[in-house]
């Protein structure tokens, strides 16, 4: 076994990851960029931090666990 985390194993998740997929799938938001705004507790200001944002958000959402 090499140790590597199972990223498809649901229990692999970390809080935040588990808490940002409850949020979208009980559509407490209307985006992924709002749920991982609240779970993640930030308020990108400038364009870049949104896009960041964004693009952060999307990534969580493939993550194959989630």
């Amino acid at each position: 076994m090499s140790g590597k985390v199972d990223k498809a194993d649901p229990d692999a998740l970390t809080q935040r990851q588990r808490t940002f997929a409850d949020t979208v799938m009980g559509g407490e938001t209307k985006t992924l960029v709002e749920a991982y705004r609240r779970v993640y507790d930030t308020n990108g200001v400038t364009p870049m931090q949104k896009k960041a944002e964004g693009i952060e958000a999307s990534r969580l959402w493939r993550h194959p666990g989630i």
